[in-house]
């Protein structure tokens, strides 16, 4: 069925005109807005827009399931739950029913969270199993700890609220955390929270770097004898720090998108998709990093990857002009990412492959060829590791730091 059914449009009509209205999901509230006429006042430009504009200007425009994660931001309800609670009977008056509606919701998710069992738990359960209906593969929300997709709707903070650790994206629920001994959190932190050490190492040594100016290629000379080249260029390698208002409408993210086109011309429709791929501040793209090799100051090959946590990397995406391929130069760029992850204690990379280019990654790299049952765990702990149409998962193991083998090898 489609996404804008009128099953769907009831329930935001019947609102009345001043309803707060948010889109959340992964635990967070990505927009504010207000219910005004048909349709929604977004809070970010002051227009009233469509449900699926909304979500577009939430920034998840492809997953096309706006009445799924929008909220009635007071009642802990979604317009597609409404939707199913009224039995899509178009003759509720706006000013009545409607709003028992809400207030019986509302009653019933006290309820819940007390603690207590509650009728809403089988009204979600049946809004799951229509939502099914209306709209094909369906994401939920679930803790990585207890499986369990209930979760409260912020600005309320109890048991069942859902943490994601802004590293590794993974959720976990506030009650969780605490019987697995990870944290008793007694209040929403104010800004960044993180699952393990771990993860709060990543994020911020990743964060610094992207800060830092170009580095230096130090062996050069080396890699010019093996390469038997007879100029000597200025090599670099920089992180795109596409968080700053000078790198994200700046020449560095353009001149980024431009070199991957170049190296794979047949992505020239998808310039959009690559230019927040690069970025990376928007899901399903959030965390990426895009490392770029500069010669003579020059952007040659990038590099676009994510790490999830101390267990697994990903690399998606890489690329080099056409002009300089078949020169070594991604060969420096992996060298240097694979030691990075090393000393952050990485302890995998993976990547999509096409089947041309998986005996090259295998024979060149050390790659191998995931199983069906490993890509599946890694899909179900980090639901947003990229895969293109018709490539295979392959995988690598990062060496342990030199520290670390060195104390393995006395054992």
């Amino acid at each position: 069925m489609a996404n804008d059914s009128g099953l769907h449009k009831l329930a935001l009509k019947h609102l009345r005109d001043g309803t707060k209205l948010v889109y959340y999901c992964n635990g967070k509230i990505y927009l504010e807005g207000l219910k005004e006429s048909s349709g929604i006042k977004c809070l970010c430009c002051n227009t009233v827009v469509s449900a699926s504009r909304f979500e577009a200007h939430a920034g998840y425009g492809s997953r096309k399931k706006p009445y799924s994660y929008i909220y009635v931001k007071s009642k802990n309800v979604t317009l597609n739950e409404l939707s199913i609670l009224t039995n899509g009977d178009q003759e509720h008056d706006q000013n009545n029913d409607y709003e028992s509606v809400l207030t019986n919701v509302n009653d019933q998710m006290d309820v819940v969270q007390g603690e207590q069992s509650s009728g809403l738990d089988a009204v979600r359960e049946d809004a799951e199993t229509q939502a099914i209906k209306y709209e094909d593969d369906e994401e939920c929300t679930a803790c990585v700890l207890c499986g369990d997709t209930k979760f409260l709707v912020p600005p309320e903070f109890g048991p069942l609220t859902i943490m994601l650790c802004d590293q590794c994206d993974r959720e976990y629920h506030v009650d969780c955390l605490k019987r697995h001994g990870m944290a008793d959190l007694k209040v929403k932190p104010v800004s960044y929270w993180f699952c393990s050490v771990h993860c709060r190492r990543i994020y911020w040594e990743l964060k610094q770097m992207c800060r830092e100016e170009a580095i230096s290629i130090l062996n050069f000379v080396d890699f010019l004898k093996m390469r038997r080249l007879t100029t000597i260029d200025s090599i670099k390698l920089k992180f795109v720090n596409s968080t700053t208002d000078k790198y994200r409408s700046g020449s560095l993210v353009s001149d980024a998108v431009d070199a991957i086109l170049d190296g794979f011309p047949s992505f020239a429709d998808a310039r959009d998709q690559i230019l927040l791929l690069v970025q990376g501040t928007k899901e399903p793209y959030r965390g990426m990093r895009c490392m770029v090799l500069l010669v003579n100051s020059r952007i040659v090959t990038v590099a676009v990857f994510r790490v999830f946590s101390k267990e697994v990397a990903e690399l998606p995406l890489v690329a080099t002009i056409r002009h300089r391929q078949k020169e070594g130069y991604f060969r420096i760029m992996f060298d240097y990412l694979e030691n990075l992850l090393c000393l952050l204690e990485v302890q995998k990379i993976v990547l999509p492959a096409t089947d041309g280019a998986q005996s090259m990654w295998q024979s060149r790299f050390g790659f191998w060829r995931m199983n069906d049952e490993d890509v599946s765990r890694y899909l179900k702990l980090y639901p947003f590791i990229i895969q293109f149409p018709d490539t295979l998962m392959l995988a690598k193991r990062i060496p342990n730091p030199p520290e670390q083998e060195a104390g393995s090898s006395q054992h």
